[in-house]
Parts: structure tokens; sequence; C-alpha cells
């Protein structure tokens, strides 16, 4: 135990003596570290004073160096001032030649520059010198280049705003073209309507001249300039079109031409050109003719219109800025929508005037014309964005207008099948179909094909007319065509009973019936007209059927004469007249037999050179009525020529017996021909 203490004794005695002797060390180096941090001290004080010494010497030199910077770059400055000073003093000797001369045709932007030079000397000497002669000369120089520039302006507009000639608009709307013969137009292109280098110098000097006039005459002149242009291409077009007088409505050249010959080719505008009311067949036909090519020129100038705006606004984009563009777009195109509305307006009054003296070649202008226009409102409606509401309307007003002259229109045809004169004087001798009825269904077709405008043109007064469907415009026409139908048949009736001849009405009845049901059916006009009365194709087959039972009744008499039972025959006869087979009979039963002969012959004889003269040119029926005819006739005559050849009723059969069966059925086959 004792040892153990003495042991650890010893270790902390050992230990204490280890950590006195580090203490002591610590304490030296201690010591010395705060002597090493005074002479450290002493050194950098001297440095401090030395440092100072150094910049109380060098401040003055700065400031003297920084001074002579200083008045450098006012010398500097000095001389660039005095250089822009003499250069403005310059200026108008140096730009004369240039703005006074010619420069600005052959080369903008060199007199763009001087322009420049000018402006920036008259900002100089309008500051310092506003009384100089230099001021003077120079603003003098720049009111003389201003107006050079705003004359190259209008120079350049109009030397490159010439109306297009009508042969170009008609190749842009490609009516030269040809796909049967593989013939193409290339269309119009923007560099053709005005070029590109023209194009870039209105753009620059229009930008010149919104940057330094107070006035914007020079977006007034160009909207002018442009919209002369634009009417005079319009008006060109209209014109030649007015004068072709059946020749091309743009170009008298023979491929024009034919492009305007094809173009009636197309169904719908063949309606156009089908016989109309009145007048003789060949007048007729030149008027028609006339009347298509006013239409198709009237159609292409509405077309071109909108073309032309195209361009127009293109070209408008580049020249003008943004913030003028909307004024300048209405100035420059008002002129020619007031001329397209113009044109279309006349042609309604056109159509109105013909119609009040029961003239309808003209209204079928309408039809294509309103069709047209309503096709294309929707894009003249995104043109004329923005614009004021009168010129916006311009084409919903147009096509009201027309609306309300069609709906006129239609009205006088209905009058107009009504009041058709009844007078013997106006009927076929033939009993053929009446020119009415051929009018009248040739205007029904086109009203078929034009369903859904001649309808908007019968609800015209419909509050609600420019929201009705299709549905509700193609029964509005069935309506109306049933009603046509039914004057139509009215008249026709007024009309049979000028007709003397009761077979000869029956005949006249049935053809114009049987045209009017072939016509029905061949033109799809049925389904149509079957929307609003399902009865109309059943009525006519029942009419036709009984005008022939009419007419079949023309043949009564001979076959009464004719019938194997009739008083005054052979009634009875002994077993040995029947065995010997001659019959014998009495004196007056022999001439009651001789008198039927004779009545027959002469009857049907009489029938047969009336019935010669009468007409039906429907070549179906008319091979019908003749197989009737034969079916009735033949076999009863057969049967009495048969029964009474075999009595001795005369010493001279063939004064009696005139005709064989093979005679009758080829004098039946005569009839309706007037040849024979």
């Amino acid at each position: 135990m004792m040892e153990d203490i003495s042991t650890k004794k010893d270790y902390l005695e050992r230990k204490l003596g280890r950590e006195v002797t580090n203490l002591e060390r610590l304490k030296a180096s201690l010591d010395s570290s705060s002597t090493q941090t005074v002479s450290m001290l002493k050194v950098l004080d001297k440095f401090q004073e030395r440092l100072q010494k150094l910049e109380n010497t060098i401040q003055p030199v700065y400031k003297q160096t920084r001074n002579y910077q200083l008045r450098q770059d006012n010398i500097e400055r000095t001389l660039t001032s005095i250089d822009n000073v003499i250069g403005f003093y310059h200026v108008a000797r140096d730009t004369k030649h240039i703005i006074c001369g010619d420069h600005i045709s052959k080369d903008l932007r060199e007199y763009m520059g001087a322009m420049v030079q000018i402006k920036n000397a008259i900002d100089y000497f309008s500051h310092h010198h506003r009384g100089s002669p230099e001021y003077s000369e120079v603003n003098t120089l720049y009111q003389t280049g201003k107006k050079a520039i705003e004359r190259e302006f209008q120079l350049l507009l109009k030397q490159h705003s010439k109306p297009l000639l009508p042969v170009t608009i008609a190749n842009m709307l490609g009516v030269n073209d040809d796909p049967d013969l593989g013939v193409q137009q290339p269309p119009l292109t923007s560099e053709q309507y005005m070029p590109q280098s023209i194009r870039e110098q209105l753009e620059e000097i229009s930008k010149w001249l919104f940057s330094n006039l107070s006035t914007t005459d020079f977006m007034t002149a160009y909207a002018e300039t442009r919209s002369a242009a634009l009417t005079k291409s319009l008006q060109g077009l209209i014109d030649q079109q007015k004068s072709s007088s059946g020749e091309s409505i743009v170009s008298a050249s023979p491929s024009t031409i034919t492009a305007i010959t094809r173009t009636k080719k197309n169904k719908g505008r063949n309606l156009l050109k089908k016989t109309l009311l009145r007048g003789s067949e060949a007048s007729a036909k030149k008027e028609e003719e006339v009347f298509v090519i006013e239409t198709e020129g009237y159609i292409n100038c509405v077309s071109a219109l909108l073309k032309l705006i195209e361009f127009e606004m293109e070209l408008m984009n580049a020249i003008i800025p943004f913030k003028h563009r909307r004024k300048v777009y209405e100035i420059m195109i008002q002129p020619s929508l007031e001329l397209i509305v113009l044109e279309g307006e006349k042609l309604g009054e056109s159509a109105q005037k013909s119609a009040s003296h029961y003239n309808f070649k003209e209204v079928h202008m309408l039809f294509p014309v309103v069709k047209h226009l309503r096709t294309v409102k929707p894009e003249f409606d995104v043109k004329l964005e923005g614009c004021q509401p009168i010129n916006r309307s311009r084409f919903a007003a147009l096509i009201t207008n027309l609306d309300n002259t069609g709906n006129s229109i239609l009205s006088l045809f209905i009058e107009s099948i009504k009041n058709d004169p009844d007078k013997s004087s106006n009927m076929p001798l033939d009993g053929t179909v009446h020119e009415l009825t051929r009018n009248t269904m040739s205007f029904m077709t086109i009203l078929k094909e034009n369903a859904e405008v001649a309808g908007a043109m019968l609800l015209v007064q419909d509050p609600m007319y420019r929201e009705q469907n299709l549905d509700h415009l193609t029964i509005k026409v069935a309506d109306y065509m049933t009603k046509v139908l039914s004057a139509l048949g009215i008249n026709l009736k007024n009309k049979s009973s000028t007709y003397h001849d009761p077979y000869l009405s029956a005949i006249f009845m049935l053809n114009n019936y049987n045209y009017m049901q072939k016509t029905l059916q061949s033109q799809d006009l049925l389904p149509l007209i079957h929307k609003y009365d399902p009865q109309v194709g059943q009525y006519y087959s029942t009419q036709s059927m009984e005008q022939k039972k009419k007419y079949h009744s023309s043949f009564r008499y001979l076959l009464d004469i004719i019938a194997t039972d009739t008083a005054g025959g052979v009634t009875k006869h002994s077993s040995q007249q029947r065995n010997t087979g001659v019959e014998k009979i009495s004196d007056k039963e022999r001439q009651s037999i001789k008198d039927r002969f004779v009545d027959f012959n002469k009857g049907f004889e009489d029938l047969c050179r009336v019935q010669k003269a009468y007409a039906i040119p429907d070549s179906s029926l008319r091979d019908l009525l003749k197989k009737e005819n034969r079916e009735r006739v033949v076999p009863q005559y057969t049967a009495f020529k048969n029964k009474y050849s075999k009595t001795n009723f005369t010493k001279n059969p063939d004064k009696y017996i005139k005709y064989t069966e093979g005679d009758v059925a080829d004098m039946l086959d005569k009839v309706f021909d007037s040849t024979f």
C-alpha cells in the first residue's frame, strides 16, 4: 500500500517538473514576441511616414496632369464642333447640285442623304444663327428638296398606278384558262402589280415624309391615286363587257371568246340561255347572249374588286404608316365599292323594268348575281372590317335590294301567267305545247337550280329572312312553284276553250300536261315540289289520262257505226242461208249496211284528215296514242267488215268496202303528221 503511494507521488512530482519547465519556456517565448512586436511597430511607423511624404509629393503632380487631360478633351471637342459648324456652312454649297438637279430620280438614297445634312444644318442655324444668310439658304434648299420628294412620290405613284387592262384582270380571275387544252394563264403577281423596286422607293419616301412633314397630304394623294386606278380598272372591265355585244367580256381576242363560250357550258349558266318569254327565236337568242355576258361581266367585276383589294392592302401596308392605314384604305376603296353597288342596282332596275312589261328575260340574271354576292360577302366583310358602317353595309344592302326586286318579279311572273291572253290568235293551230308552258317550265327549272337564292327572295319580307335555313328556303320555293303550276293550269284551260274542235282542245291540254309532267320528272322538280304538295305528280298523271279519254272519244261516232250489234244489220238467218255461206238480206237491211259503210268511210277520212293537222311533239306519247287508236278501231272494223262482206248487200263491194284492215291501220298511223 505504501509502495503504491510512493510510486504515485514520484509520478506526480516528475509531471509537475515538466509542466514548470514548459511554463518557463512559454514565458520566454512571450517575452521574445513582445520585443519583436515593438520592433515591427517602429518599422511600420517609419513606413507610414515615408508614404505620407510620397503622397504629399505626388498629389500636386496628379492634379496638374488631370487638368491637362481635361483641357485636351475640351480642345478636341471644340475642334470637332468647329468642324461640324464649318460643315454646316458648307452644306448648301455641297448639296445644292443634288437638291436642285435631277438626282432624286437617279439616286434616291443620295438625295435623301443630302436632305439629312440640310436638316441638321437647319437645326444648328435655327438655334445659333437664325437670321444668318446661311440659314436662309439651307432652309430654301430644304423646302425645295421637300417639294421635290413630294413630287417624286406622286410621280412614281402615278407612273405605276395605271389601270389594269381588262384582259389582265381576266387572266387574274382565270377566265382565259382552258383546262381541257391544258392552257392556264399565269396569275397576276405582286411584282406585276407594282415592281418591288418602286415599292421600296415609295416606302422610303413615305417614311421620310411622315417623319418630316406636319401634314398627311401625301397619304391623301396616295389614296386618291390608287383609288382612281382601282376604279378605272373596274370601269374598263365594265365598259369592255358592255361594248362587247356578244363577244368576250374582257377581250375581243379569240382566246377570251373561247373562254367565255366554254364558261357558258356550265350547267348553271346554261340555264340563263333557255328560251324565255316573247320575241322571235333569233332576237331572243341574241338578247339572251347579251344577258349572259352582262351577268358574267358583273360577277367577274365583283370577283375582280375582291382580288384587287387584296393587292391594294398588301401595297398599302408596305407604304403607309400603320396608324393611317384604315383611313387611307377607306378613301381608296370607297369609289370602287360604290361603282360595283351601282352596277348591281342597275341590273336589278333593268330586270324590274322588263318584268313590269311581262318580259322576264332579264330576271334570270339576278339569280347568279345574288348567289355570287352572297358567296363573296363574308370575304368582303373581312376586308371592310373597321370601315365606316355605310361602307360595311353596302353589300348587305345590295343583296336585300336585289332580293326585293326578285320578290317583286316573281310575283309579277305569276300575274303574267294569269293574264296571258287566251285569244285564238295566240293559240297554236295544231294543239302543240303552248309557248307559255315551255317558258314557265323553263323558268321553274331555273328556280330549282337556284332554289336557295329564290327562296331568300320570296322570304325577303319575313323579319327573320336573314336567318332562314335551307329547308325553309326550298319549301318556300316549292310553295311558289305550286302556285305557278296552278296559275298555268287555269290559263291553259281557258286557252283550250278557244278551240272550236273539242278534240283538238283535248290534244292541246294533253300535250301541255304531258310536257309539264315530263319536265317535272326530267328536271327533278318533283322531289322539290313534293316537299310542299306530295300530290302534284299524281295530279298531272290523272289529268293526262282524262285528256286522253276526251281525245279517244273522237272515235266514238265511228265505233258506233261499225258496232256489230247495231240495229239495221242482219240479225236473223235461216239454217239454209247459213249452210250456203251467203246471207240473204232484205232491201232495207242492204241499204242500211251500205249507209253504214259510207258513213264510216266518210267519217274515217274526215277524222284522219283533221287529226293529221294535230301535233304531238312527244314521240313516245304520239306512238302510244297511235297504238291505242289502232287497238280501238282496227279490231272492231275487222269484225264489222268480215261480218258484212259475206252478205250480198251490194253488187259492187269495192265501192263500199274501201279499206282493208291494213289500210285502216296505215291511215291511223298517219295522224299527227301533216306531211302525209
